[in-house]
């Protein structure tokens, strides 16, 4: 309630004030209409957010339901394609090694969201010039069952151990005034770790403040 009253609070701001000098100072006006704009495309972000992770959060689908075969090794390479352009604005170094083929049963529409998450919070707290790296292979584990493990790294400022833990919950920010400053909404990492869960996966972090972040997703493929 409080992240949705804070936008729309700043939005009739803006308003009021927009149309107070719309008269006597246009220059002044553009700028609110600038201002305007970017709160209008978060709440539209956070609408989209809150909606994906209610959609997360519902009981499991009925088996065979929103499950189709697909390559993930495909959806991968395409997403990281499709932000390609974001990281080169921020003179990013965005690393992509994957696998010829890595075909698995799900949800391909949360797995897509749960990869651009992972990119897009990269992105956003690395440092410009940094290097983000994205790798999926498969392992087999002990038990013999075959995995696919998704991971991207970056250099950027890293976290705090005391934050670690809390990263994944749902409005939870390290730091409120860059993530702010940065567009983030503080719901991409809970959304992450509902998908992953929502396929029988886990996501993990590992994190050094000043050194960067690696978080790995591992998704069962049979």
């Amino acid at each position: 309630s409080h992240e949705l009253k804070t936008p729309l609070a700043g939005l009739s701001l803006l308003a009021e004030t927009l149309q107070s000098t719309i008269k006597d100072d246009p220059e002044q006006a553009a700028k609110f209409v600038d201002r305007l704009s970017t709160e209008v495309s978060r709440l539209g972000d956070l609408t989209n957010d809150l909606l994906t992770l209610s959609r997360m959060e519902e009981p499991q689908p009925a088996p065979g339901a929103e499950s189709t075969p697909f390559d993930l090794s495909a959806l991968v390479e395409q997403t990281a394609d499709e932000l390609q352009a974001q990281a080169e604005a921020k003179q990013h170094q965005l690393v992509v090694e994957t696998m010829d083929q890595v075909v698995m049963q799900g949800d391909g529409v949360a797995l897509r969201t749960l990869t651009r998450n992972l990119l897009e919070n990269a992105i956003r707290y690395t440092e410009p010039g940094g290097l983000i790296e994205l790798r999926l292979k498969t392992e087999t584990s002990s038990d013999g069952r075959q995995w696919a493990v998704l991971s991207v790294s970056d250099n950027g400022v890293g976290i705090p151990l005391a934050d670690q833990q809390r990263v994944f919950e749902r409005f939870y920010r390290v730091d409120k005034a860059r993530s702010r400053e940065t567009g983030g909404t503080g719901l991409g990492l809970s959304i992450v770790r509902h998908a992953a869960e929502r396929h029988g996966g886990s996501v993990q972090l590992k994190s050094t403040v000043g050194v960067g972040s690696v978080f790995t997703v591992r998704l069962p493929l049979s």
